[in-house]
């Protein structure tokens, strides 16, 4: 930890007879030198004495572990993940790039495929719930300079919160790009723009 930053390790020694007789002389004292960057991989260590003399030496294989998220129970696609289909595991060696990292980053998110038990959550097989559908009618806020107006219009993407989807005026068959604030609740901000022209 001191010299990589990193706390979460798996380590293997190969051990003898003399380092057990070591191990149960000094117990939770014994003290260790050695070991070269990156770290990992197999390290050569010596143990030292009372008086910093070296004893023995000894070998270990360090792997560095990473948390991430596993399914803990078979996830279908649509289904919302709840705290109790995932949990928090250590990983030997490299990650997929997508892996999802935090229960917070999936817990309430939608998934958009199958998860088998004990697989690795990715980023790519969840998304934030949808909440507006396609050719559905949204309600459309748009705000500048202190003013708020009020229309509606035909989604025509689904979208999640937070999500920019296109729609569609109602009255005009106008096409534009609004995010998606709440269930059925869209909104744009036209900077810039004045009274008269939101009306």
């Amino acid at each position: 930890q001191a010299q990589s930053g990193h706390d979460l390790w798996n380590v293997k020694v190969e051990g003898d007879a003399k380092l057990v007789d070591l191990t149960e002389q000094f117990g939770d004292s014994i003290r260790l030198s050695g070991g070269e960057a990156p770290w990992s991989g197999r390290q050569r260590l010596t143990i030292l004495g009372s008086a910093n003399e070296p004893l023995t030496l000894l070998y270990a294989k360090l792997d560095r572990l990473e948390m991430a998220v596993y399914a803990v129970q078979p996830i279908k696609g649509g289904d919302l993940i709840r705290r109790s289909d995932v949990e928090l595991r250590p990983c030997l060696g490299a990650l997929p790039s997508q892996s999802a990292l935090t229960l917070e980053a999936v817990i309430g998110q939608e998934a958009v495929q199958g998860i088998r038990p004990d697989s690795i959550v990715q980023t790519n097989q969840i998304r934030t719930p949808v909440i507006v559908r396609r050719n559905e009618r949204v309600s459309v806020r748009a705000r500048a300079a202190g003013v708020s107006v009020r229309t509606y219009a035909m989604s025509q993407q689904d979208g999640g919160m937070g999500d920019l989807v296109m729609v569609q005026s109602i009255a005009s068959k106008e096409r534009y790009a609004a995010r998606v604030i709440g269930v059925r609740e869209l909104e744009i901000f036209t900077a810039g723009a004045s009274a008269a022209e939101l009306a």
